[in-house]
């Protein structure tokens, strides 16, 4: 699995805590608040990181630890986006006035981002692993025969 698949992919997910998640628009006075990461961007940034550092390692345990990281940040990208989600409509329930609310497409980037890491990830892990066996075989070697005498 090649290297910059998982920096790129590492890198945008790390990127997503920049953009917005959910945004509130209160129809009546033209006010637009969006809503980011929040508390969950450092959890997000050192998570995205942490994996696609330890998966560029040549370490088995090292990719195992990418591997779980990266899965970790699956379920923290659908809690942020569901923390930010819920901030929204509750400021659109007590806002004055006609409001709305929307989605924005941070939330939908950092879960696709987050699932696809840790694809990546496992491909490469699964990789190294199939190399690893085929370098060191878990069969012992066949003992050599003794010579014949004639």
């Amino acid at each position: 699995m090649r290297w910059w698949a998982r920096v790129l992919v590492g890198g945008l997910l790390a990127s997503t805590v920049a953009l917005p998640w959910a945004t509130y628009r209160n129809l009546a006075t033209g006010h637009t608040s969006t809503f980011g990461a929040g508390a969950f961007a450092i959890v997000i940034v050192c998570g995205a990181l942490g994996a696609m550092g330890c998966s560029l390692m040549s370490s088995a345990r090292a990719r195992l630890v990418a591997l779980l990281l990266g899965g970790a940040m699956v379920p923290v990208t659908a809690a942020a986006a569901l923390t930010a989600i819920k901030t929204a409509n509750d400021a659109a329930q007590r806002g004055i006035g006609p409001s709305e609310t929307a989605y924005a497409a941070g939330s939908g980037v950092a879960i696709a981002a987050a699932i696809l890491l840790t694809v990546l990830i496992a491909l490469a892990y699964a990789e190294a692993r199939a190399g690893a066996t085929a370098r060191h075989p878990t069969t012992p070697p066949t003992p050599p025969t003794p010579p014949t005498l004639a």
